[in-house]
């Protein structure tokens, strides 16, 4: 059933279903509940919901947290910190208003251009980065991990996701950088009981927390971009989400990597000051 999706009732439609209309205010606007739309699955994966009645039956926050994000056997779809920081530098050598990028990596990249000052420095060295973004008017940061990279490790996730952008975002502060944006992800929320959005809740909070003259951070829903291999999953992904797409509302759209990219450099020349954050919905409306 569609539950009314899209429309205001959706949330109520599915918390009465599931768990009766008594618990209704127990999860109403609690975001206790994460919803995906599924043309098909394997019973397999699926649960009895917990404390719900014999109908309800969810698939783990952790399986689609695992599906959505890039494997070494290959993915359906890449983390923002690959596809989006790639479509990014190509807005930025586009861009006549802007006369240099300073690239900075944590690895070895292939990529150049004129514009293109490359440097793969130690993110835990406060002063290489200093030595990078200074005189900059704008720090565009898409630096991010994905389970797979670090083994399941939530330490090292949170040393590079949570802790090298706070950094970087400290060293804007310090050096006056006049403007600081990131990538987050929907459904950031540092109060989540899931590990990945409430990282990058907390990054978020901790940087608004700091008062940079302008800080904005994007908040895109799952990922679409191309790859040059052959992927059979992401083919057939590619096929269905067009279909369904309509259904969903704004916030959880698929979105491509390409426009977030676009999105970024438009909001950057905004003169935007302050804190804002913009959702996929945001992301997704014309110019």
């Amino acid at each position: 059933a569609s539950y009314g999706i899209g429309t205001d009732d959706y949330e109520e439609n599915i918390i009465i279903d599931c768990f009766g209309k008594e618990r209704l205010e127990e999860y109403k606007g609690k975001h206790k509940l994460d919803v995906c739309l599924i043309y098909a699955i394997d019973p397999l994966i699926v649960e009895q919901a917990p404390g719900g009645r014999d109908n309800a039956m969810v698939v783990h926050k952790d399986f689609f947290e695992d599906f959505s994000l890039p494997h070494k056997d290959g993915s359906f779809f890449l983390s923002p910190n690959r596809l989006i920081g790639a479509f990014l530098i190509d807005e930025l050598i586009k861009d006549d208003s802007i006369s240099q990028i300073n690239l900075v990596t944590r690895k070895d990249i292939s990529k150049q251009h004129e514009k293109i000052a490359l440097y793969s420095i130690d993110f835990l060295d406060t002063k290489e980065i200093e030595n990078c973004i200074r005189n900059s008017t704008v720090v565009f940061s898409a630096i991010g991990t994905t389970q797979a990279n670090v083994g399941g490790d939530k330490e090292a996730y949170r040393a590079i996701d949570y802790d090298i952008n706070l950094r970087l975002a400290k060293c804007c502060l310090g050096l006056k950088i006049p403007q600081f944006l990131l990538i987050s992800s929907g459904g950031a929320d540092a109060l989540s009981s899931n590990f990945y959005l409430r990282l990058k809740g907390e990054i978020e909070r901790d940087i608004f927390e700091l008062k940079l003259p302008s800080a904005l951070i994007l908040r895109p829903s799952l990922l679409l971009g191309k790859r040059k291999e052959f992927r059979f999953g992401e083919r057939i992904m590619k096929i269905l989400m067009p279909l369904f797409s309509f259904l969903l509302p704004a916030n959880y759209k698929p979105i491509k990597a390409e426009r977030v990219a676009q999105k970024m450099n438009t909001f950057s020349k905004l003169g935007l000051i302050g804190n804002h954050v913009f959702s996929n919905g945001d992301l997704l409306k014309e110019d």
